[in-house]
């Protein structure tokens, strides 16, 4: 698609013997208007349909060349996508529906496109509680990207948002949920980044977005500017950490590529990161030693993909490290006599060795009477 103001392009690298078409679309600049289109003769007379399949990228959608309804949206509408080679589904309850203005509730919905240009697609909810919409992209031929990544800006504001899922065809197979969110996200857009790295190597990659409304009119969601790029060394993803004792904590990964080498830069919770690395070269996961009993931590990771390519550094996630020589706790006393108890108490930490002050009742700690080293738990005293 080429856009511009001049009235005149000059089409190169046609095949001979194949039938061209090619649209004009008019719109102001509020993008209210159009899209009015005409088609040209056949060059030939051996005619061919115009194909959706994509195989150029970077590929970028941002829909603005749908005529957009800024009025009433219904429940169950029939909106044609086809000018951008998408399509709204049959079978689903709802539509996709391109808009340029706000959503027509208060409290829900975008006031504007990502870009505050033209068109954004969205679901309208107003009397169409729990109701889906699914339209699907074009194909695209990701046959000779490294790792193919889908990009696109959401908008999920309102008190009864439903959810968003996306789900990725290729090999002959749909793999649903690649991405989902669900809730009120507030009011801004926000990009989702999304590797499909299953789908490299392959000429029949199609992305489909299913949109399902909540239980009130507080749940117009919106999608725009749609992206296909490749990604050499894609972000890692979902940060945890486990095993967390008073000195140590093994931290790990979800690695949406093929990195297997990854850098870490560790610090006390809220630090500001500076991009150079505590660890290099880790494996995943990694467990990170020498740090400091009962204190808060976040890290940040990146992978490092060869060759001086790396991904973005990913982060923060935070955990907090055990006390070294946490406090017993459940004190209690059984199996009393007239001159013996069995004394209880809960162990907290890795302890097999305790020390016990006792006296009358009413006793200052302190000025009890100690014995150390008890090594078994009930202790007996007598």
């Amino acid at each position: 698609m080429q856009a511009g103001s001049s009235t005149s392009f000059s089409a190169t690298g046609l095949s001979i013997g194949t039938t061209y078409y090619f649209y004009i679309f008019s719109y102001n600049s509020e993008c209210t208007g159009g899209p009015l289109y005409y088609t040209t003769s056949p060059l030939t007379n051996n005619e061919t349909t115009l194909s959706c399949t994509v195989s150029a990228f970077p590929y970028s959608e941002d829909f603005d060349v749908l005529t957009p309804n800024n009025g009433t949206v219904n429940c169950v509408s029939t909106v044609d996508l086809s000018p951008v080679c998408w399509t709204n589904e049959s079978g689903d309850d709802t539509d996709w529906v391109a808009r340029s203005s706000s959503t027509a509730s208060s409290s829900t919905g975008p006031s504007s496109d990502h870009t505050s240009g033209c068109n954004y697609l969205f679901i309208e909810s107003s009397s169409c509680y729990s109701k889906t919409a699914i339209m699907t992209s074009p194909t695209f031929d990701v046959s000779s990207m490294s790792v193919p990544t889908l990009s696109f800006y959401y908008h999920m504001y309102g008190s009864t948002m439903g959810t968003l899922t996306v789900d990725a065809y290729y090999n002959g197979t749909w793999n649903n949920g690649i991405w989902t969110l669900s809730g009120d996200q507030g009011n801004a857009w926000y990009e989702a980044e999304v590797s499909i790295p299953g789908a490299a190597g392959f000429s029949d990659l199609k992305l489909r977005f299913s949109g399902l409304t909540g239980s009130d009119y507080y749940s117009d969601m919106a999608i725009d500017d749609v992206s296909i790029i490749d990604i050499s060394c894609p972000d890692p993803s979902d940060l945890t950490a486990t095993s967390i004792t008073s000195n140590t904590a093994d931290l790990s990964w979800t690695e949406n590529g093929t990195a297997t080498s990854w850098d870490i830069e560790l610090g006390a919770g809220g630090f500001s990161p500076t991009g150079t690395p505590t660890q290099s070269s880790v494996t995943n996961p990694y467990t990170y030693s020498s740090l400091s009993s009962n204190t808060s931590y976040d890290y940040y990771v990146r992978a490092d993909c060869g060759g001086s390519d790396y991904s973005n550094w990913i982060g923060p996630y935070n955990f907090s490290t055990l006390e070294s020589c946490p406090d017993p706790s459940g004190l209690s006393a059984s199996s009393i006599t007239s001159s013996t108890a069995d004394l209880n108490w809960t162990e907290n930490g890795t302890a097999t060795t305790w020390e016990i002050e006792y006296g009358l009742d009413g006793f200052a700690q302190g000025t009890g009477i100690t014995i150390p080293g008890i090594s078994s738990n009930p202790f007996t005293i007598s």
